[in-house]
């Protein structure tokens, strides 16, 4: 469902139905145990392939098909919910990844102090504030929240 989703999401920023584009990526669905398993995906997934799909989607879509679509989830799943710095990232169209490089840090630990569990220092707070266009004083309260409300 999950990757059904992520092919979905057009430069539009909504979800759209899986075109014929996609269907050359998953062929076929079967569901088992729960799970579904997409024929195709896997030469889609497979880390060399992956890319190349990423940047066909890219290619065929914009290179800000993902980032509109990561706008998409923060406006979507996000809206109603506290502001946190992952809300702040997705708003800003941005990956972990592209995070953490603009804030000169590792994915692992963006997605630690999203998750609540990295001590942050006052030199990468002043770096993720920098970044994400976000008060230092804001940054420190939503890391120290979500610290709180980790569940251990």
């Amino acid at each position: 469902m999950i990757f059904q989703l992520i092919l979905s999401l057009c430069a539009s920023s909504a979800p759209t139905p899986v075109s014929d584009d996609v269907s050359r990526y998953v062929n076929q669905a079967t569901t088992t145990n729960g799970f579904t398993y997409f024929a195709g995906a896997d030469e889609a997934c497979s880390s060399a392939g992956f890319d190349d799909f990423v940047a066909e989607l890219e290619a065929e879509h914009g290179k800000d098909f993902f980032a509109d679509g990561r706008k998409w989830v923060a406006d979507t799943f996000y809206a109603d919910q506290p502001t946190s710095i992952a809300s702040l990232r997705l708003a800003k169209g941005w990956s972990q990844a592209r995070l953490a490089a603009e804030a000169s840090t590792t994915q692992a630990q963006i997605s630690k102090i999203e998750r609540g569990q990295q001590n942050v220092g006052l030199d990468l707070i002043t770096d993720l504030a920098r970044v994400l266009d976000a008060d230092p004083t804001q940054v420190f309260s939503l890391i120290y929240a979500q610290r709180a409300a980790r569940v251990v």
